[in-house]
C-alpha cells in the first residue's frame, strides 16, 4: 500500500482573478456626491514553488505546505459618470471620471492540509493564512456644478496578510513524484484610504481584496524507494 508520510517539494502554476469590489465616496463643494464602483476583477498567471510535509495515519493524510508565487494579476478600469441632472444635455462636461488599477506581484501563503487516501490518491481540503503584496492607484476627477475643476489621486502599496481555503486532488505517480490539481478562494481584507482634502474634493477610497486561484502542479516526495522483493 502506498504511504504519502514524507516530505515533499515542487512547482505549480495557475491562472487567478479577483473580485476587487471597491468604491470612491466623494463630495465636491457645488454639491455633487457619489460612490462609482471598481467592482472588476484583475486577472493573471499565478506559479511559483510549494514545500511541506504529510503524515499518513491507516488512509488519513494531514500535513503543512507552505507556497510562494509570483503573478501577474493586473487591472485597469476607466470610468465616466456625467451628472444627468446637473447637466443634462453633457454641453458643460459636470459629472466625474474615475480611473483605477489594482495590481498583485507576489503572494505565499502556510496551510494545514488533511485529506483521505486511496492508495495513490488523495482528496484533500486545505486553509491557513495567505500574504500578498499589492498597489493600488485611485484618480478622480471631474467639473463640479459651478463649473470648477476637481481632481484626487492616490498611490498605495502595501503588504496584506488574509485568510485562504480550498481543496485538492493529487495522485502519486510513484513512490516519489505525484501530481495536483487545486482550487483556493482567498481574502486580503480591505484596502482603504483615510478621508483626503484634495482639490476641491473630499473622498475615501476603499476595495475589498478577494481572489480564485486554481492551479496544477507537481511534486517530489523525499522517500527511499521501496524494498524489493526477491521471487524465487
Amino acid at each position: 500500500m502506498f504511504s504519502w508520510t514524507g516530505f515533499y517539494a515542487g512547482a505549480q502554476i495557475g491562472y487567478a482573478w479577483g473580485d476587487n469590489n471597491g468604491t470612491i465616496a466623494y463630495a465636491t463643494p457645488g454639491g455633487l456626491l457619489g460612490d462609482p464602483s471598481l467592482g472588476h476583477d484583475a486577472q493573471g498567471v499565478i506559479g511559483g514553488a510549494h514545500a511541506g510535509y504529510n503524515y499518513q495515519i491507516d488512509k488519513f493524510v494531514i500535513g503543512v505546505e507552505g507556497t510562494v508565487d509570483p503573478t501577474t494579476l493586473d487591472r485597469n478600469v476607466l470610468l465616466l459618470g456625467p451628472d444627468g441632472l446637473a447637466d443634462p444635455l453633457n454641453q458643460y462636461g459636470i459629472g466625474n471620471t474615475v480611473n483605477g488599477s489594482v495590481q498583485s506581484t507576489i503572494q505565499g501563503a502556510i496551510r494545514a492540509r488533511a485529506g483521505y487516501a486511496f492508495d495513490r490518491l488523495l482528496i484533500y481540503g486545505t486553509g491557513g493564512v495567505a500574504f500578498a503584496a499589492f498597489k493600488s492607484y485611485f484618480q478622480l476627477y471631474g467639473v463640479d456644478v459651478n463649473l470648477s475643476p476637481f481632481d484626487a489621486s492616490d498611490t498605495r502599496s502595501s503588504s496584506r496578510v488574509g485568510w485562504t481555503a480550498g481543496g485538492g486532488v493529487e495522485y502519486a505517480i510513484n513512490n516519489n513524484w505525484s501530481v495536483f490539481g487545486e482550487y483556493r478562494y482567498s481574502d486580503f481584507g480591505h484596502l482603504t484610504d483615510v478621508p483626503a482634502i484634495a482639490s476641491g474634493l473630499t473622498y475615501t477610497a476603499d476595495r475589498h481584496l478577494t481572489q480564485n486561484q486554481v492551479q496544477a502542479g507537481l511534486s517530489y516526495k523525499f522517500a527511499p524507494p521501496p524494498p524489493v522483493v526477491a521471487k524465487y
